[in-house]
């Protein structure tokens, strides 16, 4: 799984970063997450997705920093 994040991480493919960040947070992965869904927002600032990735970094940002697991 390390291997396949390291992969990614380089990748020029917003949706890759995307579909990634999702799964890592479903695993509870928060702050792995976080930064692929930055890239993501990095890659493609104006997608239709983009206000759900924020709206994501803003709830977790919360959760990061409380501490506490995602609801």
């Amino acid at each position: 799984r390390r291997q396949r994040q390291m992969c990614i991480r380089d990748s020029r493919y917003p949706d890759a970063h995307y579909n990634l960040a999702e799964t890592l947070f479903a695993l509870g992965e928060i702050e792995d997450a976080r930064d692929h869904w930055r890239a993501y927002l990095d890659l493609d600032p104006t997608s239709s997705w983009a206000a759900t990735v924020r709206t994501r970094l803003d709830t977790t940002e919360e959760v990061v920093d409380e501490g506490r697991e995602p609801s």
